[in-house]
């Protein structure tokens, strides 16, 4: 929370006065982008050394060192905030050449439309050792270029893709995206939508607990890709059912007060809602 609050903090200030001063905005962008990346591949290999796949166990002081002078600095993980912004910025001003885009760029559209949801589910998949010791690796007798440079990248390519994705289900009428939208748009999804900002408020705190007893009850009887899968379900599973604890008890009822002192929202906005999610 405190690097989403940062940015915050930071991203009006560039917005009303830095970004402006660019005629082509792709340009402060990019150059935030590739700040970031380039701060992250200094921090990682330069001042800290890392080796990847990292191999540490979950709370050991290889993970500290990781979690606490990389993992969470602000500097270093602004990337994915900043792709929101650039989601935002293309749908709220460009949103007709978005629209061209897609229409007139169908074979293409399609080919990265594809190619992101590959790429979503392999970065997905790809562990990296920061939370159990890993036997083999996706890595294993790569050079080691590779998997540093992975480490450096993927998190931006993700953020990236996963945009990709969704403008795509915005824009777009090829015949595979629509079955990703009509999943994305189930119904079910909108509880789960209720409960996300408690959920991210929760999911840490309750990861913290939970591994550390799980792993030690789990190492030398199950091997490692059991041991994540098995945290991963316990976990979503956890944190699902202690967000919507959160949220009737705790986020509504305050939503409530909220809209009874007349802090909610007003009629003439009523009709176009904006969720925290």
């Amino acid at each position: 929370m405190a690097i989403e609050e940062q940015f915050y903090l930071v991203i009006p200030f560039l917005i009303a006065f830095i970004i402006p001063r660019f005629k082509n905005k792709l340009i402060p962008f990019s150059l935030l982008a590739l700040i970031t990346i380039g701060l992250t591949y200094h921090y990682s290999f330069n001042i800290l050394k890392f080796e990847v796949p990292f191999n540490s166990v979950f709370l050991d002081d290889a993970w500290g060192d990781w979690f606490w002078d990389y993992y969470m600095l602000t500097h270093l993980r602004y990337g994915g905030l900043l792709s929101g912004v650039v989601g935002a910025y293309l749908f709220v001003y460009h949103s007709e050449q978005l629209a061209s885009f897609f229409t007139k760029n169908k074979r293409l559209v399609n080919v990265l439309f594809l190619g992101s949801i590959a790429v979503f589910v392999l970065i997905s998949s790809i562990a990296l050792g920061q939370w159990t010791i890993l036997q083999s690796s996706i890595f294993d007798g790569m050079d080691p270029s590779i998997p540093q440079f992975y480490e450096v990248i993927h998190r931006e390519i993700f953020c990236y893709v996963v945009l990709f994705i969704l403008l795509s289900c915005m824009y777009s009428d090829s015949i595979y995206v629509q079955p990703i939208n009509r999943f994305l748009s189930a119904k079910f999804f909108y509880p789960i939508a209720q409960v996300s900002y408690s959920a991210y408020l929760f999911h840490e705190m309750f990861m913290f607990w939970f591994f550390p007893k799980f792993n030690a009850m789990a190492v030398g009887q199950l091997d490692e890709l059991t041991i994540v899968l098995l945290n991963s379900l316990i976990s979503l599973v956890a944190i699902i059912f202690g967000a919507t604890l959160m949220y009737l008890f705790i986020e509504q009822p305050f939503q409530d007060i909220k809209n009874k002192i007349g802090f909610g929202p007003s009629k003439s906005s009523e009709a176009t809602p904006v969720g925290n999610s």
